[in-house]
């Protein structure tokens, strides 16, 4: 090959290298991108009562509901737990879930009682209220 063969493929891959820099082509990996941000949340809140609370009631004596302190509530969207908490001495719970469909299970503490399965839509405009009964089969 002449050396004006030599200069020209020189020239000819140098330009080449050009074009492909300029047209993005780089040996370095693509830049990491932020990820989505965390969809919005909304409050749940609401309490766990248990019922009947007593095997007789009568016009004079109502059997009331009562309160049901150290439960585990979960709330689930698409088969995943997105929150859980544990009633305070009242019954109240409060989870923080992104607005949709849900479920909250209930999970009781006590020999007495089964788990609480109730369907809810967790609002976006606001705190969804909920109370959620445990038959504890007193009868």
């Amino acid at each position: 090959m002449t050396t004006a063969g030599i200069v020209a493929r020189g020239l000819l891959l140098a330009v080449s290298g050009v074009v492909l820099v300029a047209c993005g082509a780089t040996t370095e990996p693509p830049a990491v991108r932020d990820s989505p941000a965390d969809p919005p949340s909304a409050l749940v809140a609401g309490f766990v009562y248990a019922s009947p609370s007593c095997p007789v009631e009568s016009v004079t004596d109502p059997c009331l509901p009562r309160r049901l302190a150290g439960a585990t509530v979960e709330l689930y969207q698409s088969g995943d737990v997105v929150a859980t908490d544990r009633t305070d001495a009242r019954g109240h719970f409060r989870l923080t879930a992104p607005p949709g469909r849900a479920v909250i299970l209930v999970h009781t503490m006590s020999e007495l009682g089964s788990d609480s399965r109730r369907r809810v839509k967790v609002r976006s405009d606001g705190t969804t209220k909920i109370s959620v009964g445990v038959d504890v089969g007193l009868r």
